[in-house]
């Protein structure tokens, strides 16, 4: 019988305290594997736990936890520390019950989880690259083409029919073409565009003009939550080279740039100092393995990183 989206979120918060508590427990990893790998309905719950559990981190990261961490950490210690974990599940369960993502999944058209890339083919000829934990929903009609991103990154290329515009819709912002290829991602509150070849016309949502002359190939830009609006140039190869494995950062937010590795990472990545995720990043990482770049990532920003557990990895000033 196939489950709501309340009861296997309940589930995935219970694997991930559970696993918190006895992380050498072979049978439980093993429930847990088993599980995960039930369904991706599963799948996506687990995502969204940790996604919780990493915003819930960075902004009042456990005290108890953080003072018991070492490079080798031994959890069986868990009993003194019970009240702590109680509270954090309970506020784990409000969260994820009231801010959820889950339910955008369910009602999307196409959706990968964590670590997946899929490639789609649409009724018209046009081909849509989901990035890890994306999801899309159709809206075909006769005169227009709408490919709504409900969360993550897609690379788009549009088959061009002057007849039916192709608009690619977001929360912050809509994007129009006529033939293009082009790459759009949410991340941190923030809607970013590249451009391939081709051109486009972005339009903030409140607006009905065009936030600046239409992109060309090479061109970006990015608009935050706030209307701020920042664009330049770069390599036109560059637009959704995600697609081949990377992740290219040019001097973004290091908070930002974890967002984009929480995509492609199994767990919970926290942050034990709110300010690191202000510091600014410049590099070219690795999104197959994505541990190495976390590693790669604490060496160039001296951070530190210790994995709690298989499911818990811990950045903090070295």
């Amino acid at each position: 019988m196939k489950q709501n989206g309340t009861e296997v979120n309940q589930q995935a918060i219970e694997w991930l305290i559970n696993l918190q508590e006895t992380p050498d427990d072979k049978e439980l990893l093993e429930r847990f594997t088993a599980w995960y790998q039930e369904s991706v309905e599963h799948r996506l719950a687990w995502d969204d736990a940790n996604a919780t559990w990493n915003a819930l981190g960075e902004l009042n990261p456990s005290p108890a936890l953080v003072a018991d961490v070492t490079p080798v950490v031994n959890l069986r210690s868990h009993r003194r520390r019970m009240p702590q974990l109680i509270s954090l599940a309970a506020t784990l369960v409000l969260a994820v019950m009231l801010y959820s993502p889950l339910t955008q999944w369910f009602t999307a058209d196409y959706y990968t989880g964590t670590g997946e890339m899929r490639q789609i083919a649409l009724d018209d000829g046009s081909t849509v690259w989901l990035s890890a934990k994306s999801a899309i929903k159709i809206h075909y009609q006769a005169n227009t083409r709408n490919v709504e991103l409900l969360a993550g990154e897609a690379y788009f290329s549009v088959q061009p029919d002057p007849s039916r515009p192709f608009h690619v819709i977001t929360d912050m912002a809509d994007t129009t073409v006529l033939g293009t290829a082009f790459n759009v991602n949410l991340v941190a509150d923030t809607f970013n565009i590249a451009v391939n070849h081709g051109r486009v016309a972005v339009t903030a949502h409140g607006s009905s003009e065009p936030l600046r002359s239409p992109l060309k190939a090479g061109n970006w830009l990015r608009l935050n939550n706030t209307g701020n609006t920042e664009w330049g140039d770069s390599s036109p190869d560059t637009a959704g080279i995600w697609r081949s494995g990377k992740l290219v950062v040019n001097n973004r937010p290091v908070g930002e740039v974890l967002d984009e590795i929480r995509r492609h990472y199994r767990g919970a990545i926290m942050l034990t100092d709110a300010s690191v995720a202000t510091r600014r990043l410049t590099g070219v990482y690795d999104l197959k393995t994505p541990e190495n770049a976390l590693q790669a990532i604490a060496k160039v920003q001296d951070l530190k990183l210790t994995q709690i557990t298989p499911w818990v990895a811990l950045l903090s000033p070295d």
